[in-house]
C-alpha cells in the first residue's frame, strides 16, 4: 500500500480514508505535528510505534487541512472535557482517527 491516503466509499457527508502506516515517518510528517503530538511521540519505547503514530497524525492533518482550507501545520487541535479531539477553528469538522499496527482508518464528517 502507497503512504497516500486512500478514500473509502461512503455516502456524504461522511469521509473516510485508509492510510499505511508501513512507511517510516519523514521530516516533513514531524514538522506537520504539533509540540504536544511530537512530545507524545518522543515517549514511545519502540521506533515502529513513535514512527506509525507521526504519520497517522500527519496524514490526518493533511486531511483536516484539505477540508479546512488551513495550513496542516497551523491546525490547533484541542480536547474537549471527555478527551474527544476537535479543531479549534473549525468545530463544525468532526473527525476520528483509529489505527492499529500498519493501518490508520480518519473518519471525516
Amino acid at each position: 500500500m502507497s503512504s497516500a491516503p486512500i478514500r473509502l466509499h461512503v455516502p456524504p457527508p461522511f469521509e473516510l480514508w485508509l492510510v499505511s502506516l508501513a512507511s517510516p515517518a519523514g521530516g516533513a510528517d514531524l514538522d506537520l505535528l504539533d509540540d504536544a503530538e511530537r512530545a507524545r511521540s518522543a515517549r514511545f519505547h519502540f521506533e515502529r510505534d513513535r514512527g506509525r503514530y507521526v504519520v497517522a497524525h500527519a496524514a490526518l492533518r493533511r486531511l483536516l487541512a484539505q477540508r479546512t482550507a488551513h495550513d496542516a501545520a497551523a491546525l490547533v487541535i484541542e480536547a474537549g472535557p471527555y478527551g474527544k479531539p476537535y479543531l479549534a477553528h473549525a468545530r463544525r469538522c468532526a473527525f476520528s482517527l483509529s489505527h492499529c499496527e500498519d493501518l490508520a482508518l480518519v473518519a471525516l464528517a
